[in-house]
Order: structure tokens, then C-alpha cells, then sequence
């Protein structure tokens, strides 16, 4: 695994061997003039097409729209990288909050690529798996 970035506000980690990036945001807040795009985009580079991603985000108390946004713009620019599918973790609160679908609705992710809302994370990696093996399913 390589460490593209860990802030105070999140973690960035490619896994090469499973073609993966994995986010990690700690809940500590989020500083907006940070270099978070950049770092995805340097992740995004390590992997190959039809790789995935795993968004930890289950430390947030609350899901904004900025992150939401933010979040949507990412993602459009992974789909450009090959992205296959993305698993967001979040708090079974939050879950219940925005509604199983509500993210993919507001930044547009789900025609995009696939994506599904875990509030556990071995559940989104065996999902993601899947995802690998069967990219066309």
C-alpha cells in the first residue's frame, strides 16, 4: 500500500495489488483550501482501469452539501481515470439521513459508475470485490 496523503482530515491509501484507493476522512472538520482534488488525482495515477474505491466518511457527523459537491467532483474525474465502482461508508445516522440514494442523486455519480452507501465497511470491500472480478455485472 501506498500513502498519497494523512492530514489532520483524512487519509489517502493506494492498494496497487487490489487496484484500490481508499479515503479515510477523520471527522476533525475539513479545511476547503487543502490539497484533497490534488491528492486524488495523484492516487488516480498508481491505478489502472476499472479500478475502485473505498470513501470512509463514517467519522462525520453530518454529511454537507460543499462535501457532497466536492465529493461529486472527484468522482466525475475517476470515471475519466477508469473507475469501476465506489463504496462510501458512512454512519447508520447519516445513512438514514440522506437516504440510501440521496448522494449519487445530487452529484450525479450513479451514471457514472457504480456506486452503493455502506454503513459497514467489510460488506462495501466484498461488494467492491465483486465489482473487480465482474466488471459488466
Amino acid at each position: 500500500m501506498q500513502e498519497i496523503a494523512k492530514t489532520p482530515t483524512y487519509t489517502l491509501i493506494v492498494d496497487t495489488a487490489k487496484n484500490r484507493i481508499y479515503c479515510t476522512v477523520t471527522g476533525n472538520g475539513f479545511v476547503w483550501g487543502s490539497t484533497f482534488a490534488q491528492d486524488w488525482e495523484k492516487a488516480a495515477q498508481l491505478v489502472t482501469k476499472g479500478f475502485t474505491v473505498v470513501t470512509d466518511v463514517s467519522r462525520i457527523p453530518q454529511i454537507s452539501r460543499e462535501w457532497v459537491e466536492l465529493s461529486g467532483k472527484i468522482q466525475r474525474m475517476l470515471v475519466n481515470a477508469g473507475l469501476a465502482g465506489t463504496a462510501e461508508i458512512l454512519s447508520e445516522r447519516v445513512a438514514k439521513q440522506l437516504g440510501i440514494h440521496q448522494i449519487g442523486k445530487i452529484t450525479g455519480n450513479a451514471c457514472y459508475a457504480k456506486e452503493e452507501i455502506f454503513t459497514d465497511r467489510q460488506i462495501a470491500e466484498i461488494w467492491l470485490d465483486r465489482i473487480s472480478r465482474n466488471p459488466a455485472t
